[in-house]
């Protein structure tokens, strides 16, 4: 269950902005949280890189990824299944981004340590943004209401909020829920990305 519940607490969004013009084209995209850099399985960025062949995707954007070099080995797995990819990996972000396309641009967007990253790609000569996000897992604040810590100052780590007979012990208290939400940087996190002039874009059309 613990396990379970760290998987869940880093949050991945990862928002795709298009041309109006290639709404019609399909794009196969996938988002994968690889669990520090895939260490905890074994063989985990080969069994990845395996999932990303068999869905034949597109763009795939790994979170997670913090170490150096972590996106040159990819690339060298994908190459040894015959997968025919680019790879962009901002230096000390934590995310990495592999593509059948043209990567034409890779900017960092927040780090905290968690980053975000706005990559610019060129798919059949339109350009497509893909904001590759991994928000702040600390004060994981839908936890409390499961009856579980959320790795905030007052409920630390991960463990279950004890009931007094081994069970869960939800907290509801709306205004506590929001407060240890509050203690995470997922809202200016999200922010800078809500306002890149991309989505501004979209939302006034």
């Amino acid at each position: 269950m613990i396990k379970k519940i760290l998987s869940i607490s880093a949050v991945i969004i990862t928002l795709f902005c298009f041309n109006q013009n290639l709404l019609a084209d399909n794009l196969r995209c996938l988002t994968f949280n690889i669990w520090n850099g895939g260490r905890h399985v074994k063989n985990g960025m080969e069994k990845a890189a395996n999932i990303a062949k068999k869905l034949d995707a597109d763009v795939v954007c790994y979170i997670e990824v913090n170490y150096k070099k972590w996106d040159k080995e990819m690339l060298s797995i994908y190459k040894s299944k015959g997968m025919n990819y680019n790879v962009s990996q901002v230096p000390k972000s934590d995310v990495c981004l592999l593509s059948k396309y043209p990567i034409k641009s890779a900017k960092e967007v927040f780090h905290s340590p968690n980053s975000g990253v706005k990559y610019e790609l060129d798919v059949n000569g339109k350009i497509v943004t893909v904001f590759a996000i991994h928000l702040d897992w600390k004060g994981y604040a839908s936890n409390l209401a499961r009856g579980y810590n959320s790795g905030s100052k007052k409920y630390p780590k991960w463990k279950m909020i004890d009931d007094g007979n081994g069970k869960p012990k939800p907290i509801t208290n709306v205004k506590e829920i929001l407060k240890n939400n509050a203690e995470s940087k997922r809202i200016s996190e999200i922010s800078s990305v809500i306002n890149q002039p991309q989505l501004l874009k979209l939302q006034l059309s």
